[in-house]
């Protein structure tokens, strides 16, 4: 897991040195920044949500279909749209068949916010997906325990 973590770093110091210079890279960067506070702003709490991510803008192409759908069949739910591509997010952050559309926030796993995450929180997904919920405290622990170095 160190190595992932530590694969992560390198490569975001990679692209912040590089985005003064580089247009995707500045546009990567700053589709990140206060990201989880835009997101907290943006999304209502008691929403049914679908996230989907795309990589890219093709993947989002071949996805596309299948928000289409979902919108179509199923308007109750809410639609989280995530991009890893600066350019897949700066070409359809205002398309109109998702709810929210963001960058994807970095995979690091930051204790400061997990810990934002309740045990209702998880309790809430773990049944909105079909799991027992009584392992929601179980989940947290473990996964705080982790975060401990």
């Amino acid at each position: 897991m160190w190595i992932y973590n530590l694969g992560l770093v390198l490569y975001v110091w990679a692209i912040a040195l590089a985005s003064p210079w580089h247009r995707k890279a500045k546009l990567w960067i700053d589709g990140r920044k206060g990201l989880f506070r835009r997101m907290k702003e943006s999304i209502d709490p008691s929403a049914r949500i679908i996230w989907i991510h795309a990589a890219s803008l093709g993947e989002f192409e071949q996805g596309r279909p299948l928000i289409e759908k979902i919108r179509k069949e199923h308007p109750e739910y809410k639609i989280l749209l995530t991009f890893f591509s600066p350019s897949g997010y700066e070409i359809r952050k205002n398309y109109d068949q998702a709810d929210y559309i963001f960058s994807l926030p970095i995979d690091t796993p930051r204790k400061e916010d997990f810990e934002k995450i309740s045990t209702e929180d998880i309790r809430q997904i773990l049944q909105e997906v079909g799991l027992p919920c009584e392992d929601a405290q179980e989940i947290i622990k473990k996964y705080r325990k982790r975060d401990r170095v």
